[in-house]
């Protein structure tokens, strides 16, 4: 059985995303359902979470100071 999912999101952040998905040929519920997959077989999130370093002055590697 399928249900049906409501998220949340800015606008133009799911615009944004929506672009990058189409250009791969994804859409944007396809891709939640891949990732949501892949959580479940491998039981962690499907990229790379970094907590950045606070510390005053630091930039991180996103270059924003």
């Amino acid at each position: 059985m399928m249900k049906s999912t409501t998220i949340r999101m800015d606008d133009d952040l799911k615009k944004q995303a929506t672009a990058k998905l189409e250009a791969l040929g994804l859409s944007f519920n396809t891709f939640v359902v891949m990732a949501t997959v892949q959580l479940v077989s491998q039981d962690r999130v499907p990229f790379d979470l970094v907590v950045p370093d606070s510390s005053p002055g630091v930039s991180g590697d996103r270059g924003i100071a």
